[in-house]
């Protein structure tokens, strides 16, 4: 936080989606150069924040960060307030919606002794398939290399598919009480 601001280094500014709000059962959007602006010192985008700060009122104020790039017309005399992209905007017309049906989740997380054990295996397999696998179907069996690299392909998808689908839950089930990377002190 830096003077009330959420702040992070520019580099990360890629990694931000728009936002949309919904009011009256309309979408508006607010692209990323709306709610992110150069924090820096010297105004060279080493850190950037958020324009969206937090409020102790029972309302949010939508104030010229979610206003750029839309045309606003206030009718005070019948309480109305229109928006629309204004000609040079990148911003979407303002359509009518429905809410999502889902809920946003938080990106599950796996345990660091999950990330151990699927890389020991992979790289296991891996030096059987290069070292052993190969010359066995090339030398052995005699079977052409382009089909033996078809088969081993074949059988690292397999694993892999076996693997993300099946193995990889209950390790995640196995160790969720187990401490994660940033709970082992390397003290």
């Amino acid at each position: 936080m830096t003077g009330g601001y959420l702040a992070f280094p520019c580099t990360e500014r890629g990694k931000l989606l728009p936002l949309y709000f919904m009011m009256n059962g309309y979408w508006y959007e607010m692209s990323v150069d709306d709610f992110v602006f150069d924090a820096s010192a010297n105004q060279d985008m080493t850190l950037c924040a958020l324009s969206v700060v937090a409020n102790q009122q029972d309302f949010f104020l939508f104030g010229n960060s979610f206003l750029r790039g839309y045309y606003s017309i206030h009718d005070m005399k019948d309480g109305y307030l229109g928006i629309a992209p204004h000609a040079t905007s990148t911003k979407s017309f303002v359509f009518m919606g429905a809410l999502p049906g889902t809920k946003l989740t938080g990106i599950r997380t796996q345990n660091v002794w999950t990330w151990v054990i699927t890389a020991i295996i992979f790289l296991g397999w891996g030096l059987l398939v290069s070292l052993w696998m190969h010359p066995y179907f090339v030398n052995d069996l005699k079977i052409a290399e382009g089909w033996a690299v078809s088969i081993e392909s074949a059988g690292t998808i397999g694993l892999g598919l076996l693997f993300s689908l099946c193995l990889v839950p209950e390790l995640n089930k196995a160790f969720a009480d187990a401490p994660d990377i940033t709970a082992i002190d390397p003290s």
